[in-house]
């Protein structure tokens, strides 16, 4: 048997051995991208960059652990770069799932900046309210009634109290919301752009998963939609910036997640191609070698 044929009879438990090895080691060794921030997500990092200290960004958590991977880092992100701004972060849910892991995302910045020795203070620099059922009336709510859509936050504190929570104490509606960002992995952002955008005409963001990047493109040119992180791609593009702030402003380099993984992927895609340029060469070659056999 010559090696082509050996090759082209390797038991597929040592091809996905590979494939795990070579997604593992940048993960283990950190091994972070250097990537360049494409246009649609300029555009949000821009639009968070120029907005005024004290302006208000509302994030909401729309996704669940199959998608955190990529929307995870991406918030993240997302809440250092406002905070760096002193721009006041308000966070909630839209499903069950997402409540959570809105949460981990405002107490892991909270903690990092924290760790930075600039602290953030709770009800004044950012709020989480939590989960509210009801998808498009609630969002119809916070137009109309902020503080009757979300009379309490997370943690049961009321979101009128003015010494406690003057955060959220001066919303009324989207009048006093600069920007709306939703990190999702369904349909939600179509719905804020429906209800938010058309009747309140609140500026709108989304991050997603990069299998929903082509069904938004096409918001960000009528305008509904300032700009779209899409994918680990946006995830790590942001992350790698605002990293770079927190260095230079904090002197502090936050824990890398989206420019690791970014990197993992990367890896995994070159290694699948390597996979099928092979095969496709052992296949060839064992042709030739039939042909000249008879």
């Amino acid at each position: 048997m010559s090696f082509w044929e050996k090759l082209s009879k390797l038991p597929r438990f040592w091809i996905y051995l590979g494939l795990l090895i070579v997604m593992i080691l940048p993960i283990v060794l950190k091994i972070k991208a250097h990537p360049k921030m494409g246009l649609e997500t300029r555009l949000v990092y821009d639009y968070i960059d120029h907005m005024k200290p004290g302006s208000v960004l509302l994030m909401n958590f729309t996704y669940g652990p199959s998608s955190m991977p990529e929307l995870h880092p991406m918030a993240k992100a997302v809440m250092r770069h406002a905070l760096l701004r002193g721009v006041k972060v308000i966070g909630m849910s839209l499903n069950i799932e997402g409540t959570g892991l809105g949460l981990d995302v405002f107490n892991s910045v909270a903690k990092e900046f924290q760790e930075a020795g600039h602290p953030l203070q709770y009800g004044k620099d950012y709020v989480y309210l939590g989960y509210k059922t009801g998808y498009a009336m609630v969002i119809r709510g916070i137009g109309g009634d902020f503080h009757e859509t979300f009379p309490v936050d997370y943690f049961g504190h009321s979101t009128s109290d003015e010494e406690t929570m003057p955060l959220t104490a001066r919303i009324h509606n989207y009048d006093d919301i600069d920007l709306v960002i939703d990190f999702s992995a369904s349909g939600s952002g179509a719905t804020w752009i429906t209800y938010a955008y058309q009747q309140f005409n609140q500026k709108i963001a989304i991050g997603i998963t990069a299998v929903m990047g082509a069904d938004y493109q096409q918001y960000i040119r009528t305008g509904q939609l300032v700009g779209l992180l899409n994918g680990m791609k946006a995830a790590a593009d942001y992350e790698a910036a605002v990293a770079k702030l927190m260095e230079k402003e904090l002197h502090y380099t936050p824990p890398p997640y989206a420019t690791v993984g970014i990197t993992a992927v990367t890896w995994a895609q070159l290694y699948l191609i390597l996979m099928v340029i092979v095969g496709n060469l052992a296949f060839f070659m064992i042709r030739k070698q039939q042909r000249r056999r008879r």
